[in-house]
């Protein structure tokens, strides 16, 4: 998982990530640090409490997968968040820091949430719009772990098919 390259060198204050699968609206990222410079430590895009485009998220996967996983967690954690793996996230550096994050595939946004919720990190969702992936790319799915990709030489990029985007 290639996120992780990215994290290495990240040095901003805060950090976004998201899948660049086409699915995500990176021009939209003010949405996702204003409210870090208030309280939030974390923002998680909220899929489900947005918009999704036709034919964008398989109809298997909004009613029963990511319902589940978030019920599973929320009675777990009492979470409170509505989209557990959304792939469009924010948060500190510090919180970063603090996660200690180790998963190296699909599991990398459960483990996040379960640690910002053990160190009590204080969460924002942000209803987001998920838009179908443009013609020739692949959606991230669990079938395709290595979605991700850094941006540590000018702090964000659009990359290429595939991959995923930090910025720092």
């Amino acid at each position: 998982m290639t996120y992780w390259a990215g994290l290495a060198v990240a040095r901003g204050r805060f950090i976004v990530i998201g899948d660049a699968d086409g699915t995500y609206d990176f021009t939209d990222l003010d949405r996702f640090i204003q409210p870090l410079w208030e309280v939030w430590d974390m923002v998680m895009g909220n899929r489900l409490g947005g918009e999704i485009e036709k034919g964008a998220m398989p109809w298997l996967h909004r009613r029963l997968g990511n319902s589940f996983f978030h019920r599973v967690l929320n009675l777990l954690l009492k979470t409170g968040v509505t989209d557990t793996h959304c792939g469009m996230r924010s948060f500190s550096h510090a919180a970063y820091q603090w996660m200690r994050l180790r998963a190296r595939g699909m599991e990398f946004a459960s483990e996040m949430l379960i640690e910002a919720v053990r160190l009590k990190l204080k969460i924002k969702e942000m209803p987001i719009k998920l838009y179908r992936a443009p013609a020739g790319q692949n959606p991230a799915s669990a079938a395709d772990p290595g979605q991700s990709a850094p941006s540590p030489t000018d702090g964000f990029r659009f990359p290429a098919r595939g991959e995923g985007m930090i910025w720092a």
